[in-house]
């Protein structure tokens, strides 16, 4: 017990004794900068010459101030300028931009050692041509409000200097995207906060984004990125998102499903891969609260009937595999309202194929309660009438157990469908 209580007198001692060298050392490096900061003026061409190498691009500086942000200083930099070549065309400008430094490697060496490279304040115009490349329309200042198109070339040269920077952050700024393949979308994104660092084709953008208003609030990505060619179309992609408080009701129009929500916000995380100018694979965690759904349904006698359906809960974890004419999706963890909670959630899987000898589906669950399923299934617009009123009618009540099915479409024979299931307190 005394041997105990030497060591951790010892150890107390020590790390108190390390704790006041720290703070002495800190306070004298801080102060020591504080001192030399009004002099960086004189260094004003070397400051220039030095950010024009980091960001690997002729760069003129209107203006810099030197201030203190967190432990270490940080450079200033009004009316930038970033120019193809040594006074040639301009790239583009903008009103600030800021330049870490860090503070011991520059004291050890002698020499100034800058940070990441931020541009601060701008509203970038983005827009994904007819075939499939990826332009920029011109940058509008938003601290000044000044707008500068881009010349015809420009954006796309502007996009190659960003895709050659080793590391580059954008902060507080927007994005507006434009696909002129379906040119009605325009989506803008503000409050844009992210960090884009690259390494020969390969780049890596991280950092949290605004989402349009419609849509809900905030999303926080992680994006690693391989270009091939100019053809957004051919890169490869894998990426990584999650976000709170998304409209379902806004997704469901862009979906076009028929299907309307009055209210309901979707959370959860995604991660996918993209390749060939298609997704390849998408899994995540998804919940769903307070949806009120509705749809527009058609009856027997040609009459048409609004229906609504409350979805108290949804959440579920999947994975989906594949392709247009091939996928495989796997489903775990499902549930549809607050009651299934006291019962084993759903795991399910459905596969898709489609070939030259037709259409194949098939697929199976475990469990599946039907009192929540069935009002969910009146509001599918693709259901006959006559299903509809039969399931309208029977209000079926209970669980289907281990259940499988398959479908095949043939292009010469009819189609055939196979079901097998257990039936348990069917009411």
């Amino acid at each position: 017990m005394k041997i105990v209580k030497t060591f951790c007198r010892c150890f107390f001692r020590q790390c108190w004794l390390w704790g006041v060298v720290f703070v002495i050392a800190t306070a004298i490096v801080l102060s020591a900068a504080r001192i030399l900061l009004p002099q960086a003026d004189r260094y004003r061409v070397e400051i220039e010459q030095r950010v024009s190498r980091l960001v690997g691009q002729p760069l003129v500086i209107e203006d810099f101030e030197v201030g203190w942000h967190g432990l270490g200083p940080r450079l200033y930099l009004k009316g930038v300028k970033i120019e193809q070549g040594e006074g040639g065309q301009t790239l583009f400008s903008f009103d600030q931009a800021h330049v870490d430094i860090s503070l011991i490697s520059s004291l050890v060496s002698g020499e100034i050692d800058f940070g990441t490279f931020t541009l601060s304040g701008l509203d970038l115009k983005l827009v994904r041509r007819l075939d499939g490349s990826l332009g920029l329309e011109g940058i509008e200042l938003s601290a000044s409000g000044a707008q500068k198109p881009a010349a015809p070339d420009q954006g796309d040269k502007t996009l190659e200097w960003l895709w050659r920077q080793g590391r580059l952050a954008v902060d507080e700024s927007s994005v507006q995207f434009r696909d002129l393949k379906a040119p009605e979308r325009v989506w803008r994104f503000d409050h844009v906060s992210v960090q884009l660092s690259n390494s020969g084709n390969k780049a890596r953008l991280s950092g949290r984004v605004g989402l349009p208003a419609e849509l809900g609030q905030e999303l926080a990505l992680v994006l690693n990125i391989e270009r091939v060619g100019r053809n957004i179309a051919d890169w490869r992609a894998k990426f990584y998102m999650s976000a709170e408080g998304i409209e379902i009701g806004r997704l469901l129009a862009l979906a076009d499903l028929g299907l309307e929500a009055e209210s309901g916000r979707l959370g959860g995380r995604l991660w996918g891969g993209w390749r060939d100018g298609a997704l390849v694979d998408l899994r995540g965690d998804v919940a769903l609260q307070g949806a009120e759904l509705s749809a527009t349904v058609a009856l027997e006698d040609g009459a048409s009937q609004h229906l609504h359906q409350r979805l108290s809960q949804f959440s579920s974890r999947f994975v989906w595999k594949g392709g247009a004419d091939r996928w495989r999706l796997d489903i775990d963890r499902l549930r549809l309202d607050d009651r299934a909670n006291t019962r084993a959630p759903t795991r399910a899987r459905v596969e898709y194929r489609r070939d030259e000898t037709g259409l194949h589906v098939e697929g199976g669950f475990n469990t599946l309660r039907l009192d929540p399923i069935a009002p969910l299934a009146l509001l599918a617009p693709q259901l006959p009438a006559k299903a509809r009123e039969a399931l309208t009618a029977l209000a079926p009540e209970g669980t289907l157990a281990n259940t499988f099915f398959r479908y095949e479409e043939g292009e010469d024979s009819a189609p055939e469908f196979f079901l097998q299931t257990a039936f348990e307190g069917l009411g």
